[in-house]
């Protein structure tokens, strides 16, 4: 799809690619003409994205960013700008999603820890949801 652009089109690549090969992915583009770059983004695509509530990563050639900047403030809450190669965007989501994971975690063993001496299941999860 992407060889197919127009020239002048930009290519946004949203979902969660590994690091190692997303140079290869922008490369093409970037040469052709083309606009590329990474978008990652967290939070769940679908309602997040719906609901304009994403968390944004750009990363890539800064007119490209500039371009689409009205496109990802309609499906972000925050766009956050890296004046880096377009991998970082991959490498930066892929970071936060380690320390969400580790909040996971972390949540499930303390809930487990206060159920353990006695204090109700539904109570942790009641202080854990609390803002």
């Amino acid at each position: 799809m992407r060889d197919s652009l127009a020239g002048g089109s930009i290519h946004l690549a949203m979902g969660t690619y590994g690091v190692a090969r997303d140079p290869d992915s922008c490369r093409s583009p970037c040469e052709g003409g083309t606009g590329a770059g990474r978008r990652s983004s967290t939070g769940a695509p679908g309602p997040a994205a719906a609901s304009g509530q994403l968390g944004i990563v750009a990363a890539g050639p800064q007119e490209s960013v500039k371009r689409c900047e009205p496109l990802l403030a309609l499906i972000g809450r925050r766009t956050f700008r890296v004046r880096m190669k377009p991998e970082t965007a991959t490498a930066i989501k892929l970071a936060n999603n380690m320390v969400l994971g580790a909040v996971i975690v972390a949540q499930a063993e303390a809930g487990a820890a206060l159920v353990g001496i006695g204090i109700a299941e539904e109570q942790p999860v009641l202080l854990f949801q609390a803002r």
